[in-house]
């Protein structure tokens, strides 16, 4: 069974919230689209794995574990009775060749190595097995999701250790155990202690360079009218509540500034004050957790993002009204 869900990447969100208030330079668009187009395989594994079944299975999808001194970032860990399965999933397509530990594509070599980082991070896992002294075979795979990807070599040691989009059914298949015993939930314990919060964050941006204020959520226009509990904006009609509006700022401002301490003031400055300072205040309360190491009062949004806020929280009193835009 999957022990937590895979949410969009820190990145992704990151230049998302980024894109809406600003031009994004070409560097920050390819990596948006970097990042969004390796969320998607990413998902499409993890539908595969369902679809296949994984009864017997603890599965841990896009974590970062702290062992030792050092975090180490695991795409897929799968755990059953017997061994631990950890998949590196990697977004290649086209023609590549693997030549004497080497990586090409185009005939040049590649910085970038997927095998070694895959070693690594089954070398770390096996670490943090043997600290918590449990005797655990870790196995590592590097699997390729893109149907477009081809990979050329006469090293015919990596495809053991190498999984192709057409081989993935079959491979899942092989994981599994008969049952779920106290090893594999051991293990899945010790995995889940050593779970760590991203520490690898975009710089924080400037302020002064976004269009503040608050948008809509459908077509991403700041050109909104204010009622008495509700927002309409003027270029498509959709109606959005202030909780939706207050939800979607204490986001964009944990993604664009992601070292930063939110505040009152630092909130109302990226709605451009169009929520009172009462609200801001109210919602602060309600959606944050206040920071009582220093005096200033700074919060910390209770939710990974805007989308987790709106399937999460149940009790909203004024709904939303979002008009379809073709």
């Amino acid at each position: 069974m999957f022990l937590n869900h895979r949410k969009q990447p820190f990145e992704l969100l990151h230049y998302a919230a980024l894109g809406k208030r600003r031009v994004l330079t070409e560097e920050e668009q390819t990596a948006l689209r970097t990042s969004h187009k390796g969320f998607i395989r990413e998902k499409n594994y993890d539908l595969i794995l369902d679809e296949t079944g994984h009864r017997n299975m603890h599965i841990f999808r896009d974590v970062f574990l702290k062992i030792g001194k050092s975090y180490t970032q695991f795409d897929s860990i799968i755990i059953a009775e017997d061994r631990i399965s950890l998949n590196e999933i990697k977004n290649y397509s086209g023609e590549y060749r693997f030549e004497n530990g080497n990586w090409y594509r185009n005939q040049r070599q590649m910085s970038d190595n997927p095998f070694v980082q895959t070693v690594r991070a089954k070398n770390k896992l096996q670490r943090l097995m043997t600290e918590n002294n449990i005797q655990y075979n870790v196995e590592s795979a590097t699997v390729f999701v893109n149907d477009g990807f081809r990979l050329i070599s006469d090293d015919d040691k990596i495809w053991k250790t190498t999984v192709l989009r057409n081989y993935l059914r079959s491979y899942f298949s092989s994981r599994g155990s008969s049952f779920v015993g106290n090893r594999t939930k051991k293990a899945a314990e010790i995995i889940k202690t050593a779970i760590a919060e991203n520490p690898y964050l975009p710089d924080a941006i400037d302020i002064k360079t976004l269009k503040l204020g608050l948008y809509c959520g459908v077509c991403g226009h700041f050109d909104l009218e204010k009622g008495q509990f509700h927002f309409l904006c003027a270029n498509c009609g959709t109606k959005e509540s202030n909780s939706t509006h207050v939800l979607r700022t204490f986001s964009d401002f944990k993604f664009l500034f992601p070292n930063e301490k939110m505040t009152k003031r630092k909130v109302l400055q990226l709605a451009d004050h169009q929520l009172s300072d009462t609200t801001i205040k109210r919602y602060l309360a309600k959606f944050c957790t206040r920071d009582t190491s220093v005096k200033t009062a700074c919060y910390k949004f209770k939710f990974y993002d805007f989308e987790e806020a709106m399937t999460t929280i149940k009790d909203i009193r004024y709904k939303d009204w979002v008009k379809i835009v073709e």
